[in-house]
């Protein structure tokens, strides 16, 4: 509801925008209620019996929403990985036989669990911002702190509330960029500046920050780097063509399990983009996922590849490769 668009603003520019009632405390229309109150009629039906005893003894929408993040806290933890048996319903496995998972499902459940209890509840995705600039004052979102969480139409206040289902919500672990930018003293303050020159223009904010922070010698710094690291490059390209079978081969091949993932996910995409979706280039794997699923027409294919391209974030981006996933993943892929 209410999301702005301009396809006009290129890329890097900041502009603001300014408003006079916050949308999200819009009251719902009959239509949004109806929705928000939707439950799957083939919901495994255990779920509504765990409802039951989640909000025997509440009453208001207040009582309820406590409840649901007291049963969260008390019986689950946070864990970034999940395995769902093949076949089984993923929400209704979370909720009924599982003590850990993330925020996708602790903000679905939560949910689920109130639309059950009469609450109108709909489910967010954005970010989870902790970290705010100490120069400029702005606060920055990054691709770590996206985030899932619920909200509920509370009608005896008259007001949406947010539903903060998630244990812990994630954010004890801190990144290295927190770290410096909550430096005292002159390094913190550099770090932070440069963290905003990249996050406005790119690579092309690094000459600006260098100008800002060491004068005009600063500023050619990087150009002069660029080049000696162009010609560094350039050199190595006629060593490697003029001896094919020297050290350069060896040198800097890749790890094989990963060289294999990233021709998997090329012949996916080709794959998909010939049915007609094309991935964008700043499009995360996720995030994709979820508009692969959007086209699903109840044949279950959409769903499938959509299932692999999240299986794959989670084998590629895991401390390690297992080999029994990555065979899995393999056959998952021929079978589509």
């Amino acid at each position: 509801n209410d999301i702005v668009y301009n396809r006009n603003i290129r890329t890097g520019a900041t502009y603001d925008i300014e408003y006079t009632r916050p949308p999200y405390r819009k009251r719902p229309t009959d239509v949004q209620r109806r929705q928000m109150l939707d439950v799957p009629s083939n919901f495994d039906p255990r779920v509504f019996a765990l409802a039951d005893r989640i909000f025997r003894n509440a009453a208001t929408t207040t009582e309820k929403i406590d409840a649901v993040i007291r049963h969260f806290n008390t019986n689950y933890t946070y864990l970034l990985g999940l395995d769902i048996p093949e076949g089984r319903d993923k929400l209704a496995h979370f909720l009924l036989e599982e003590s850990t998972g993330y925020c996708e499902y602790f903000a679905s459940g939560a949910a689920m669990l109130l639309r059950m209890a009469g609450v109108p509840t709909r489910y967010v995705t954005g970010f989870l911002v902790t970290h705010r600039d100490v120069d400029t004052g702005l606060w920055i979102a990054r691709s770590m702190d996206a985030h899932a969480w619920a909200e509920a139409w509370d009608d005896e206040q008259n007001q949406w509330r947010i539903v903060e289902a998630t244990p812990g919500e994630n954010q004890d672990a801190a990144s290295d960029i927190d770290g410096m930018g909550h430096m005292e003293g002159s390094s913190g303050s550099i770090t932070a500046r440069l963290i905003q020159s990249l996050y406005e223009y790119g690579l092309f904010g690094v000459p600006s920050w260098m100008y800002d922070s060491y004068g005009l010698p600063g500023a050619m710094l990087p150009p002069a780097v660029l080049f000696s690291a162009a010609l560094c490059v350039a050199l190595i390209q006629r060593r490697l063509r003029k001896n094919s079978d020297g050290w350069g081969r060896s040198g800097t091949a890749e790890r094989p399990e990963l060289a294999a993932l990233h021709k998997m996910l090329s012949r996916m995409d080709r794959k998909v983009r010939t049915a007609g979706l094309h991935r964008d280039f700043s499009e995360t794997l996720n995030a994709f996922a979820q508009r692969v699923k959007a086209r699903d027409s109840g044949d279950g294919l959409w769903a499938g590849i959509s299932d692999w391209y999240v299986e794959y974030s989670r084998l590629r981006y895991s401390r390690t490769i297992c080999p029994e996933r990555m065979r899995q993943l393999t056959k998952n892929f021929h079978d589509h």
